[in-house]
């Protein structure tokens, strides 16, 4: 019961936007580009990713990888991983068109967490390798959403996640292409819990707009409820309601220090709210 209960919330909390791609066959080519495969792309960035057991592939896991957050570094658990194909989409960025790819390792035995997103150009015809960064904040990631920013820019979320017995995690990280190399906006941390007879679950919505800047600005919102499970009679004390059910921020380009500025500490208040939770 708690098992679904928790699967379900992170399908809530995570995948409450439906996921940017389907996984692509390594095999196929690429979108707009027959000459050069999936394949040929993820070898720029894993030079000898190669078919593994189980319909999987395998590959050395590279050594230095930037992270795209700065407070995290290699997973040293793992040096040769796992993964089930990629996910892959066309976007623009900086006027061009250019293509992401997402190589997850959460399949791996024993792996905290690693995912590899590179950014490719085809301005030569041959496919190049621009960017590459690790964006794993969890065990398992996945390319959740992708809008437009300003004119011929790309905002892309990616979403990384994991539950035990009793609590459901997942971290989203807001990302945009500058100078084709990826930046990060900012990173919302979401929980849900299963009390007896009750859930509570952190569900978050994102969006965009254009403004004056080249870059549009950035919206987004978390709502935290706590909601009674039918059918369940429990003795416990009744957890207690959210005391802030909605926490929002916005995030706008400023010139000045080349980034994205948030208007307010919301999320990292409920971040403080949810390390209490853990």
């Amino acid at each position: 019961m708690i098992r679904r209960f928790l699967v379900a919330a992170c399908s809530a909390f995570v995948f409450a936007s439906p996921a940017l791609a389907d996984r692509v066959g390594l095999g196929d080519p690429v979108a707009g580009h027959p000459e050069a495969s999936y394949l040929d792309l993820v070898r720029l960035m894993l030079p000898d990713a190669a078919p593994a057991e189980d319909l999987q592939f395998g590959a050395t896991v590279p050594r230095g990888l930037r992270h795209i957050h700065t407070a995290y570094g290699d997973d040293e658990n793992l040096d040769r991983g796992l993964f089930f194909g990629a996910e892959a989409e066309q976007i623009q960025a900086g006027g061009r068109e250019r293509t992401i790819v997402l190589v997850d390792f959460g399949a791996s035995p024993g792996v905290n967490g690693f995912a590899v997103l590179g950014l490719f150009g085809f301005d030569g015809g041959a496919p190049r390798l621009l960017d590459a960064v690790n964006v794993a904040l969890d065990r398992d990631t996945f390319l959740r959403d992708r809008l437009p920013l300003g004119s011929g820019e790309t905002l892309l979320v990616t979403a990384s996640y994991h539950h035990n017995s009793s609590q459901g995690y997942a971290a989203l990280a807001m990302i945009f292409v500058r100078q084709d190399r990826f930046d990060l906006i900012d990173t919302i941390w979401l929980i849900s819990n299963r009390f007896c007879g009750w859930e509570q679950v952190e569900e978050p919505t994102i969006t965009t707009a254009p403004g004056d800047d080249p870059f549009g600005q950035v919206t987004a919102g978390v709502t935290d409820t706590m909601t009674p499970v039918e059918g369940e009679v429990c003795t416990e004390t009744v957890p207690p309601q959210p005391t802030v059910p909605e926490y929002r921020v916005t995030y706008r380009w400023d010139e000045s220090s080349q980034n994205y500025l948030p208007d307010s500490d919301a999320f990292e208040r409920l971040e403080t709210l949810n390390e209490n939770r853990y």
